[in-house]
């Protein structure tokens, strides 16, 4: 017992030295030349063997600096097109100071950024999964964006892509006391989905609410843009493909264009009102599924017929299609294509109660 009691007094120290020689390597910030004022190297995620009640975080707000616009702001996940749009619309606020980006791969991610978004955008690292990375990179920031998102489950499973980085995120707003915290969520989102992508969504914002009871709502149709990756991919297939197998014509869809998308989120960091609520925030026009890949199809210039199919053959070759390395349909999508994507304009708020005088784009206007 007293070897035990020893060996174990002896690997604690080893065990913190190692640690934190370690930590300010991990969650340096990746852009050359560009200094941390934010953060030292001391100031990095809760070493393990402390107790969280033994961190202080390095600034606490006054109220006047809790309902003023945040300065420095944090953006996780979000496919390539939201991302962008969103860091466009916060370069041109004079507002905001720093944009943190935070990315599994930021060397890449630095290596790419425009020269008009260097003197404000920085990568930083962040896995996740990984609490302290999530922790390092909001510390410092006034606001956290939630954009997280995965197609379907590879790496990540939708529980731990939409639920996880809601609570991995909203914990991290507790710790360095962010004023706000914006959750982009879908229309789609159901507890009673068969969706796993669905209740997925809805499980997150609930845990997002749970953990950060002022947290923001911004729910979106399915996202439309001239560079969507989706869309991109989309008509790669059609280009081969001979028919469209449409198993569902009949659900509702109503699309939101990117651009109105990062209009809304920027709005929301700029209204301190807009705390605890939740917005429906769909496009202009509501689209029945069939019609929907038809004016896809009619813009994108992939002209292919949109034929019906029953549930067993659709599942049917849905169950080939899924086993593909990048999948453009999988069995939880067809689910989720079975149930409407439309505003709840009766009990949500919605685009009036957001940004009043803005004028949608519709899908035409949005790929032009």
């Amino acid at each position: 017992m007293q070897s035990l009691k020893r060996a174990g007094t002896l690997s604690r120290p080893f065990l913190r030295c190692f640690y934190d020689a370690g930590a300010p390597q991990i969650f340096r910030s990746n852009v050359p030349g560009r200094p941390l004022p934010w953060r030292q190297e001391r100031q990095v995620p809760p070493n393990p063997s402390q107790s969280k009640w033994q961190w202080e975080p390095e600034h606490i707000p006054t109220a006047e600096e809790y309902e003023a616009f945040p300065e420095v702001i944090t953006l996780y996940g979000g496919d390539g097109l939201l991302r962008s749009s969103v860091i466009q619309e916060l370069v041109q606020s004079p507002r905001v100071s720093t944009i943190r980006v935070g990315t599994p791969w930021p060397d890449e991610f630095a290596s790419k950024l425009p020269g008009e978004w260097q003197s404000k955008v920085v990568a930083e690292f962040v896995d996740i999964l990984d609490r302290h990375s999530v922790l390092a990179a909001a510390e410092g920031s006034q606001a956290l964006v939630n954009m997280m998102d995965i197609p379907y489950e590879c790496e990540l499973t939708y529980y731990q892509a939409h639920v996880g980085s809601a609570q991995m995120i909203s914990h991290a707003a507790n710790t360095c006391m962010c004023s706000r915290v914006i959750h982009v969520s879908s229309l789609a989102s159901r507890v009673d989905s068969w969706s796993r992508y669905s209740e997925s969504k809805f499980r997150g914002e609930d845990m997002s609410l749970a953990c950060f009871p002022w947290t923001t709502i911004l729910r979106f149709g399915p996202l439309v843009g001239k560079n969507s990756p989706a869309l991109k991919q989309f008509a790669s297939y059609m280009k081969y493909a001979p028919i469209y197998p449409c198993v569902a014509k009949d659900t509702k869809i109503q699309p939101t264009f990117v651009g109105d998308a990062a209009k809304a989120i920027l709005a929301a960091l700029g209204n301190p009102s807009t705390r605890q609520l939740q917005f429906d925030l769909g496009g202009p026009e509501v689209f029945k599924h069939a019609d929907f890949i038809k004016e896809v199809m009619r813009l994108t210039k992939a002209s292919r017929p949109v034929v019906p199919v029953p549930g067993v053959i659709g599942d049917s070759i849905v169950a080939l299609l899924q086993w593909l390395p990048d999948p453009l349909v999988t069995r939880d999508m067809v689910y989720l294509i079975r149930s409407h994507h439309i505003a709840n304009h009766d009990s949500m708020r919605t685009w009036k109660d957001l940004l009043p005088e803005h004028k949608l784009k519709t899908m035409a206007e949005a790929l032009q």
